[in-house]
């Protein structure tokens, strides 16, 4: 998933995942003393050669992007998949680095900081088909795009893409303001309500309604602290956004940065300390009228503040990655699961912070900006899986 949410996007539960998962392994092993397979973290080629932001699924694909101009020793300009067993580049790449990504209609959709695309001029935004990179509508937005997920508004045929960012324009030829957050099938845009008043970093499809994540305080003009909903029952532009309770406090850099669906209730993680008033470190649990917290959350640090930045399901568990190193009080080293009852380390976690999470068949992806998973040596990116 890509980071602050893909496919943020939906998430996918997949694969087949043991009471290892749960106890730990023996990292960088291949074979218990018995000689059977064991799950451990391990490299995907000889990794990327800068930090990697964001991963996705694209035709049964990993997708990652990232700081890189090299996966696994070919030329990759900030955006490279994995084919199962060797790295490729998608065309001529990026000019920038990738936040977020999200598949539809047959094609990949990459928001972030890029301007450019294959070469072509694309704002913050562009579509790749499996072969070239095109730019997205009338041009674009004027701003980073942080994340991107479909929504299946009840008054249109087909999903929409959302588009969450620090943009508040979208389209050259349009002269509506778009305050952090638009709406498209891939080409003209629509604003979902009247906006926010700061970026929004993360996005999800929750309960048949849209929910939104980031650093703003008021969404449709309503007090809305960090997390907001919009059903648009009463059309994409003219219906407005509701708040979550009394939303998120706490924190340095207070926001939400991951949205995810696990155990049918809502989750955000971020940078926070208390949700809806209840003691909540980084990570809580929304059901639909109040917030919970999930254990006692996370806590320390790789260095900076800490936060949780990206969520996934895998194997009906319930994936948190980011800045910090302990979950529910054990040591997790910047990525750890959640079972509805407590937190369990995944390994011995990573030598710094993971930056994306996602679900990928019977394995796990992890990337960001570390060197070692599991103590063995994987260079920004590695996966989880028997061996």
């Amino acid at each position: 998933m890509t980071r602050h949410q893909i496919s943020m996007t939906s998430l996918a539960c997949a694969g087949l995942i043991v009471g290892l998962l749960i106890c730990g392994c023996s990292d960088g092993s291949s074979t218990n003393s018995s000689g059977e397979k064991t799950w451990a973290w391990g490299p995907m080629g000889t990794g990327a050669n800068n930090y990697v932001w964001a991963s996705g699924i694209y035709n049964d694909k990993l997708v990652v992007s990232g700081e890189f101009d090299s996966c696994g020793g070919i030329s990759a300009s900030h955006i490279a998949a994995w084919n199962g067993s060797d790295w490729e580049p998608l065309g001529s790449g990026l000019n920038a680095t990738a936040m977020a990504f999200c598949e539809y209609n047959d094609k990949l959709y990459t928001g972030g900081y890029m301007t450019e695309a294959g070469g072509v001029s694309a704002p913050y935004i562009a579509s790749w088909d499996g072969a070239s990179w095109s730019a997205l509508g009338d041009g674009g937005m004027n701003n980073s795009v942080f994340a991107l997920c479909t929504f299946k508004h009840p008054s249109y045929f087909e999903p929409f893409i959302i588009i969450g960012g620090q943009f508040t324009h979208a389209g050259i030829y349009d002269d509506v303001d778009y305050p952090y957050i638009a709406a498209t099938h891939g080409g003209n845009f629509l604003r979902p309500g009247s906006g926010m008043n700061r970026a929004v970093h993360s996005l999800v499809e929750y309960d048949s309604k849209l929910i939104a994540g980031g650093w703003f305080t008021t969404a449709g003009g309503v007090a809305s602290n960090y997390i907001a909903d919009f059903d648009g029952l009463h059309g994409m532009s003219t219906s407005e956004w509701s708040p979550l309770g009394t939303g998120m406090a706490g924190g340095t850099n207070t926001g939400v940065y991951s949205l995810a669906v696990y155990d049918g209730k809502l989750i955000a993680g971020g940078n926070f300390t208390s949700a809806g008033g209840v003691s909540a470190n980084h990570i809580a649990a929304w059901d639909g009228s109040t917030w919970s917290a999930l254990g006692t959350g996370m806590g320390g640090t790789f260095g900076g503040n800490p936060a949780v930045v990206d969520l996934e399901v895998f194997d009906g568990k319930l994936i948190a990655c980011g800045n910090f190193v302990t979950a529910g009080d054990i040591g997790v080293n910047g990525i750890a699961s959640w079972d509805g009852t407590e937190w369990a380390p995944i390994g011995s976690g990573m030598n710094a912070m993971v930056e994306s999470v996602t679900s990928m068949g019977d394995r796990l992806i992890a990337t960001g900006t570390f060197t070692k998973a599991g103590g063995v040596d994987a260079n920004y990116v590695a996966e989880w899986k028997l061996r």
